[in-house]
């Protein structure tokens, strides 16, 4: 049973999801760019030194709902993976669930329309997407490299890494293109799963067998 937060702990919690969605409505309504931590601390009627307390930087006022996700959630997939199941089945299995889920990260959620645009439209938060994948990329490396008994910095971890989610990437761009254009999730769904299984077919065909052979974890 996870233990119930303290009432200091909820008070910040809930203070740091107003400042959260307060910068969220700003940044869609006037651009990243174009907003300061002051104009978010007086919208959501906190002291700028509130909103540094709760985030180190102002890209991390749109990044930090998901940012675990974002970096640590393939790495788990792999290590979280079931008995007898390799590493890349693990990642596919993780991918088609989260479609199934209509996890936002996937762009198969209209919740997360805002966040997508916020992010497209700001060359600043952009680079920080970049430097969010490819720390998501190490973390990936390091599990797989576990799996072969390698350094975390072996090439051909490092290049699986690369592969898996450069494809993860390209699938999610797909569907984000679709959502913000207009057309429904379930609309979306089949063709996104479609698409996400035939690029694991390529990953399997080209990726090293020890991560491609079902293996006990």
């Amino acid at each position: 049973m996870v233990p119930a937060l303290s009432l200091r702990e909820r008070k910040k919690q809930q203070t740091r999801q107003q400042i959260i969605t307060t910068a969220l409505r700003l940044f869609e309504r006037h651009g990243f760019e174009h907003v300061s931590l002051q104009d978010v601390a007086a919208s959501a009627n906190v002291s700028k030194m509130t909103v540094f307390n709760y985030f180190a930087a102002k890209e991390d006022l749109v990044f930090y709902e998901w940012r675990d996700q974002f970096i640590n959630g393939p790495a788990r997939a792999v290590r979280e993976r079931r008995p007898g199941e390799s590493a890349l089945a693990a990642l596919e299995r993780s991918f088609l669930d989260r479609l199934a889920e209509r996890d936002p990260l996937t762009g198969l959620n209209e919740i997360a329309v805002p966040f997508f645009r916020i992010v497209m439209a700001s060359p600043t938060l952009m680079r920080r997407q970049i430097e969010l994948f490819s720390l998501a990329e190490d973390a990936l490396a390091e599990a797989l490299a576990e799996i072969a008994g390698t350094d975390a910095r072996d090439v051909t971890a490092i290049a699986t890494a690369g592969c898996v989610l450069a494809i993860e990437r390209a699938l999610i761009s797909e569907n984000c293109r679709r959502l913000i254009a207009g057309e429904s999730p379930d609309d979306i769904y089949p063709d996104a799963v479609r698409k996400a299984k035939e690029n694991f077919r390529i990953l399997y065909k080209g990726l090293p067998d020890i991560y491609t052979t079902p293996r006990s974890a």
